[in-house]
């Protein structure tokens, strides 16, 4: 059994026959079959014959059931699954020494016992402890000089391996030169084996003794290096940092949307679909863009709908004739669900016709017919039956509007209502009625809903959320301009003083209506 590192040529860095550490080593063909049985790990061949036995714990429980795990370190390591943790706070490892691993410190660098990594001193004036050059077949001749990488080196392929070829130091360098893809030489004096390798790893420092002599290629121009073990290391923390901004600015970007809508929930904010949103943008993106038109000018076109010619899907047909002459058919879509995706696809496909048999679309109104703020101000009016400015009422009460938004806030919705009506305790409409009229009221105009929106929350189509308390409406500032004209033109409102009864302001009727 082998461990390789998957180098371009790959490169043995163990092997169970030269590990001290197996109790049983008979001589037999091929590993065929591998078992962990209790605390051993047992290697057959074909014949059920027993080759090795590798013993990885002092647990001897037969009980115990044990797994390998090669991670990416290099490392096998054996876990037991009935405790969930490795073999004691030393757990055995293949292989034992970890200088013996393919990359321990990056390429170049010597690794000592303790995962000690220097860098070779013939390399120390190289930029990141490299050879400064890439694979040497691109190198000229000249570019590339043979140096000494030190005394008692070894590396973790040697001994796995069969020699590159046989021969004495000056022929072992000799050859190494000629062979373009070689970067390190490995020679022993006494064996006279010459080993050659294309890709390097860590080297390995040793005080026993080894009797190899090594080499390596080095630029003569002092290269910024080839992609070693320090590149790979700069561009992985290259990576992380990048990898760590992406992930930080998606979760604050994922922060701020929740924290929006969250507030838009909690401040009530009426806020419209992507749907809604995308029919207020169809029109504007029509090929050909008909004449819009305003609602005026279609009542003035069929003298206040007057004529009707018929009745067709999700509306009715109206004659229409413009101030040039030209007749019209005017289609009036009726109702809030269906018809505006009706609407959008009328246009859409007429529009884009063009034949002699066929009436062209001359134009299409969108605009809504209505005042958001009066219907809202009317519909309070009507639930609490009475005027939204009374004199005669408390200081409290004089001001309806701001009264109710009172109310609202302290749950007590029944204050609100007019005595004489005679509601269920439990009917909801009322509650949103009063909710609705509120949102309809907002001192910021870009606050109130459009009559489309009115009409869907009062038919309970749409949720319809708590409008924004009084403390929340500009220091509860409503309506002053008004109230201001009244009391200037009026001759019986008595001593009443408009700043004691409710702090107003100027009311803004621009906008949404």
């Amino acid at each position: 059994m082998l461990l390789y590192a998957n180098y371009r040529n790959p490169q043995p860095y163990w092997s169970i026959r030269r590990d001290n550490r197996r109790i049983i080593d008979k001589v037999g063909g091929d590993v065929s079959v591998a078992s962990l049985n209790g605390n051993s790990w047992r290697f057959y061949d074909k014949s059920k014959a027993l080759l090795w036995q590798f013993i990885f714990s002092d647990n001897a429980d037969t009980n115990s059931t044990w797994v390998a795990s090669l991670g990416d370190d290099g490392f096998i390591t054996f876990y037991n699954l009935q405790s969930g943790s490795s073999n004691g706070n030393s757990p055995t490892r293949i292989p034992a020494d970890s200088c013996s691993r393919p990359e321990p410190c990056n390429s170049y660098e010597i690794c000592y016992n303790g995962n000690r990594c220097q860098c070779p001193s013939v390399l120390d004036s190289k930029d990141k402890c490299g050879p400064g050059i890439g694979f040497s077949c691109n190198e000229s001749q000249g570019s590339v000089e043979l140096v000494n990488a030190g005394n008692g080196l070894s590396y973790f392929v040697l001994g796995l391996v069969p020699p590159s070829s046989k021969g004495n130091l000056d022929g072992c360098k000799s050859s190494y030169l000629a062979d373009c893809s070689c970067l390190a030489m490995f020679h022993e004096e006494k064996s006279q084996n010459c080993f050659h390798f294309e890709t390097v790893g860590s080297l390995q420092g040793s005080n026993n003794g080894i009797d190899f002599v090594s080499y390596i290629k080095v630029s003569r121009n002092g290269g910024h290096g080839r992609d070693s073990g320090g590149d790979r290391g700069s561009k992985k923390k290259v990576l992380l940092v990048v990898a760590i901004l992406l992930v930080t600015t998606l979760i604050i970007v994922g922060l701020l949307y929740v924290g929006i809508r969250c507030y838009q929930k909690q401040n009530g904010v009426l806020v419209d679909s992507p749907k809604e949103a995308e029919e207020d943008s169809f029109l504007e993106n029509i090929s050909g863009m008909p004449i819009r038109f305003s609602h005026k000018d279609l009542q003035i076109a069929t003298n206040n709908f007057t004529t009707k010619l018929g009745q067709g899907g999700f509306g009715s047909v109206y004659e229409g004739v413009l101030p040039d002459g030209t007749r019209l058919a005017v289609k009036q879509l009726e109702g809030i669900g269906q018809g505006k995706k009706e609407f959008r696809a009328e246009v859409s496909s007429i529009g884009s016709i063009h034949h002699l048999r066929l009436v062209r679309l001359k134009g299409f109104c969108t605009e809504e017919k209505s005042d958001v703020y009066s219907y809202g101000m009317v519909l309070l009016e009507i639930i609490g039956g009475r005027k939204n400015y009374d004199a005669s009422e408390t200081e409290e009460k004089c001001h309806f509007p701001s009264y109710a938004f009172k109310m609202m806030e302290q749950g007590k919705m029944k204050d609100i209502l007019d005595v004489k009506l005679k509601i269920a305790e439990d009917d909801e409409r009322v509650s949103i009625a009063i909710k609705v009229a509120l949102w309809c009221i907002q001192y910021d105009m870009h606050l109130r809903p459009s009559m489309t929106k009115v009409v869907q929350m009062l038919e309970q189509v749409s949720h319809v959320p708590s409008p924004p308390s009084s403390s929340q409406q500009m220091n509860s500032h409503f309506y002053l301009s008004s109230f201001k004209s009244t009391s200037e033109h009026s001759t019986s409102l008595g001593p009443l003083d408009l700043n004691s009864c409710a702090d107003f302001s100027a009311v803004r009727l621009s906008g949404p209506r």
